[in-house]
């Protein structure tokens, strides 16, 4: 295999994640420099294990310990005992319930649950997996014009503009019903990467990272974390502590920084404020939060080769929070 084919056979790492994995690195304190990880090499290991197995990929779980042990290992190299917490704590049987127009087409789960109490953080893996195989083929929206060369119009000032989208697939990356495993099947893109909300309020959980994949075999993968410091006054605090203002600041633009800090964690404060009381309100006599994700279902045009329209849904679940 060619390293252009492997290139080819994952996604580039949506541009947040990667500020995500980017923030993560920084604040590790460690008395030696830290190899900065490329996710691209992750994921290329993924590839490289995922041929290896072959037929038996199937048979996989791509759950929490498969995504930390094969697509992203930068917790087990830079934070072991983060990793070591999160796979300590995982959890597999999950009260859920699918619902909404989508859920007619698809059968989006929560795989597993991880909330480490001592590392102050919750885990999610979800998979979204179609109720009819036989008549659709879907993938996650964002592997839709992934590269950030579409445009409405050619820039003459950018030679990879276009104005046709394309879709990533593991057939290669390229208009749509080019690249499908089956162009004769209707297609489908699904949108889970959204805020999981503490039970019927607004308030949602404080998301940190989230990831997502189609598998070779089909199911949509994502990953979501939620950092549980966000609860704490005292740890937003912390974090606003001693802060300079970064080189570059524009107090035209951006105003008096001190300020800007100032109203930064003002309102991170009462956001937290908020989730502190919408989870004491949400979590039931037996400890369990109840939590809900709306996601979004497109169904897409291949011969105009554009979105058509979409159906909602909302997954519905509850993880028991720790002692």
């Amino acid at each position: 295999m060619k390293r252009n084919d492997l290139d080819r056979a994952f996604p580039e790492t949506p541009q947040a994640f990667s500020e995500r994995i980017d923030q993560t690195l920084r604040r590790i304190k460690e008395e030696k420099p830290v190899k900065k990880i490329t996710l691209k090499a992750v994921l290329v290991a993924a590839l490289i294990t995922l041929l290896a197995a072959g037929a038996a990929y199937a048979l996989v779980s791509l759950g929490q310990e498969w995504y930390f042990n094969t697509r992203f290992t930068a917790y087990q190299e830079h934070e072991p005992e983060k990793h070591k917490a999160i796979m300590d704590n995982l959890i597999t049987d999950i009260t859920q319930k699918n619902t909404g127009e989508a859920a007619k087409l698809v059968d989006i789960q929560v795989q597993d649950a991880s909330w480490a109490k001592e590392q102050k953080v919750l885990t999610l893996s979800y998979a979204a997996i179609l109720q009819n195989p036989d008549e659709y083929e879907m993938y996650a929206l964002w592997e839709l014009d992934q590269d950030g060369s579409w445009t409405p119009q050619l820039d003459p000032d950018d030679p990879d503009s276009r104005t046709e989208h394309w879709l990533f697939t593991h057939h290669g990356y390229g208009i749509p019903k080019d690249v499908m495993k089956d162009p004769a099947k209707r297609l489908l893109l699904i949108d889970p990467m959204r805020e999981v909300y503490i039970g019927q309020t607004d308030v949602a959980m404080p998301m940190w990272m989230s990831d997502i994949l189609t598998s070779p075999d089909g199911p949509v993968i994502c990953l979501q974390e939620f950092d549980l410091k966000q609860l704490e006054d005292a740890e937003i605090r912390k974090d606003y502590e001693g802060r300079t203002e970064p080189v570059g600041w524009s107090k035209a633009e951006g105003g008096d920084y001190q300020q800007y800090l100032k109203d930064e964690e003002t309102r991170l404060l009462k956001r937290a404020a908020d989730m502190r009381a919408a989870i004491t309100a949400n979590t039931d006599k037996e400890g369990f939060l109840h939590l809900r994700m709306p996601y979004e279902l497109w169904f897409y045009d291949l011969e105009k080769n554009d979105l058509d329209r979409s159906v909602t849904g909302e997954i519905t679940f509850k993880v028991k929070s720790p002692e």
